[in-house]
């Protein structure tokens, strides 16, 4: 009896070492990364809260008063509310000419909307008064990510290169020569494809187009001409992509062979800031705080990208936040199926402001 009890002690003992292992390959496991972060105080204090029915919502768009938030099921109906959350109204778009519309995203800029298919490689415009749009250009190009609007007339875009083997990005705008290549801002590491793969943002205060990598610590700030104006540089030390590609021949194509290994997950834009979600935890950071929270780095977009501070976007209802926008006033997160908007302490933000900002 003793040798059996002693063998079921092994054979726990043994799976839960095995267990642990795996955990560790998977990449899941949290490490010190060698770098350290300067953390402010606590300056956000939840304040209102509105339950979805479902998670199938996105941020479509905001102002300093007002959120617009899509629906990925009901892509022609926005939710308009304010930051008290207290009630919502439905806005409707009018897709008047029967626009095949295969995967629609709305994105805001009042009074103005705009609609990106990255299926049906189209870009639409139109005004919030009516809820009627048109296609941008009827000269569509391969959209591959997201796009952003500058404008009420052009996008900044991310597209492939005529050899349709590595990405770039491009202007894209409603009058010839219609698209504007940037082949030499996404610079290749490895494939061209996912070692460039990234998010693309808009800052409407400075006019500038801002591109951060997911793998690498960099992002590329761009005026409204696709023309350079400066790299930048996360606070990690990450600055090759960890990365490894396969070609799979019998379907004429490549994939990651391993986990990719991500530094920087999202993020926004606003004033001067550049606000980073980065998923790398710093050697001054504690793990369990590391983890129960989404860490944002700031950084200054009117200074070169300098990196300013960090601070924890909270967990609710122990989801991370999905996305979120920045304010001077209010922070928006979007959790699972909630709308949480937190204040911000009167003049944080502003006190590192230039004053000409």
């Amino acid at each position: 009896m003793k040798k059996k009890l002693l063998f079921i002690v092994f054979i726990s003992g043994l799976s839960f070492c095995f267990i642990i292992v795996l955990f560790s390959l998977s990449g899941n496991s949290v490490k010190p990364n060698p770098f350290e972060r300067i953390f402010t105080h606590n300056f956000l204090h939840l304040s209102n809260v509105l339950e979805m029915k479902n998670k199938d919502f996105y941020i479509a768009g905001s102002t300093s008063n007002y959120i617009y938030l899509g629906s990925y099921n009901d892509r022609l109906k926005l939710l308009l509310t304010d930051t008290k959350l207290a009630d919502t109204t439905p806005v409707y778009l009018v897709n008047t000419k029967r626009y095949k519309l295969k995967a629609a995203k709305v994105l805001v800029d009042s009074p103005n909307f705009f609609l990106s298919d990255n299926i049906a490689h189209k870009l639409y415009t139109g005004k919030l008064s009516n809820g009627r749009f048109r296609p941008l250009t009827g000269k569509p190009v391969f959209l591959a990510g997201n796009s952003v609007p500058i404008s009420e007339s052009s996008f900044a875009i991310r597209t492939w290169k005529d050899s349709l083997k590595e990405l770039e990005l491009a202007k894209q705008t409603s009058s010839p020569p219609y698209l504007s290549r940037a082949p030499e801002l996404l610079e290749k590491q490895i494939d061209g494809v996912f070692c460039t793969d990234g998010i693309l943002y808009y800052n409407k205060n400075l006019k500038m187009i801002i591109y951060t990598y997911y793998y690498r610590n960099e992002f590329i700030c761009v005026d409204t001409s696709m023309q350079l104006l400066y790299r930048g540089n996360t606070l990690d030390t990450v600055s090759k992509a960890g990365i490894h590609v396969t070609e799979v021949k019998s379907a004429s194509k490549t994939t990651t062979s391993a986990p990719r290994k991500v530094s920087n997950s999202g993020g926004a834009t606003f004033g001067p800031w550049l606000f980073n979600r980065s998923k790398l935890m710093a050697r001054n950071e504690e793990k369990k705080q590391f983890l129960n929270a989404s860490v944002i780095d700031a950084y200054d977009l009117t200074n070169y990208g300098r990196y300013m501070f960090s601070f924890y976007l909270p967990k609710y209802k122990k989801h991370k936040a999905r996305e979120f926008r920045v304010f001077e006033n209010y922070i928006i997160a979007l959790y699972d199926r909630y709308v949480v908007v937190y204040d911000v302490e009167n003049g944080f933000f502003s006190q590192f402001q230039p004053a000409n900002l």
